[in-house]
């Protein structure tokens, strides 16, 4: 429960990218429940649909159920835009104009590199004395953390992707459709990068602090045992 309380700003984060997903998609919002702590949830947003197909409804219910992932995206990287001392943005000028070469596995690999250099020049920037460091850190660590989707979100979303592959299969069969596909994804690369990068040093994150509280769980765990 501590933890709960302690990953709460994320557990609002995440209803809230549900309850924006039935606003954009015309949902009825019944029930908004941000954060209360129970066995089986933490929160929860109950709604209903009082116009549409039921084609639409399966694919809206995937806007729905993704909302948290989409939603704690933009949070994280607004977050890091606007906070003060932003200057962790700078490493990413170079890649910027030239993550458009990159292509495969070399594009992974500089996205995993240019994160680590976010995380370096964040340490650089803020130093250990400046409280807008551990504010900006908890703040990812919260949003990153609880962007992951539950069992229920999966399970409302499963015939919504059929449709989208569908439409997107039919799509491709439109004639120049692939190029104007391929012309909007390479234009939108260098946008795409940075979300990923910082996206990345999130998960960088994410790691360290896990890592750190399966530790004080093994270290208390032995204490209580001895006991």
């Amino acid at each position: 429960m501590i933890y709960f309380y302690f990953v709460s700003p994320g557990v609002v984060c995440h209803e809230t990218g549900h309850a924006l997903g039935c606003i954009i998609t015309g949902a009825k919002i019944i029930e908004f429940v941000p954060f209360r702590p129970q066995r089986e949830t933490l929160g929860y947003v109950a709604y209903r649909w009082t116009w549409g197909h039921p084609i639409w409804w399966n694919i809206a219910a995937v806007i729905i159920s993704t909302g948290p992932i989409w939603f704690g995206s933009i949070v994280i990287c607004g977050f890091t835009m606007l906070f003060p001392n932003n200057n962790i943005i700078i490493v990413l000028q170079d890649y910027f104009y030239q993550s458009s070469r990159f292509v495969g596995l070399d594009y992974y690999l500089c996205i995993f590199i240019a994160s680590l250099k976010m995380l370096k020049s964040l340490f650089y920037v803020w130093r250990w004395t400046s409280p807008w460091l551990f504010i900006y850190i908890y703040g990812m660590f919260c949003v990153a953390s609880e962007m992951q989707l539950s069992d229920i979100d999966i399970k409302g979303m499963w015939k919504g992707i059929v449709f989208i592959v569908i439409f997107f299969m039919l799509v491709n069969l439109i004639p120049f459709a692939n190029n104007l596909i391929d012309y909007t994804i390479s234009s939108m690369k260098p946008f795409l990068f940075i979300v990923q990068t910082i996206l990345s040093l999130a998960l960088l994150l994410d790691f360290f602090f896990l890592a750190c509280l399966y530790i004080l769980k093994i270290i208390f765990g032995r204490k209580n045992h001895a006991r």
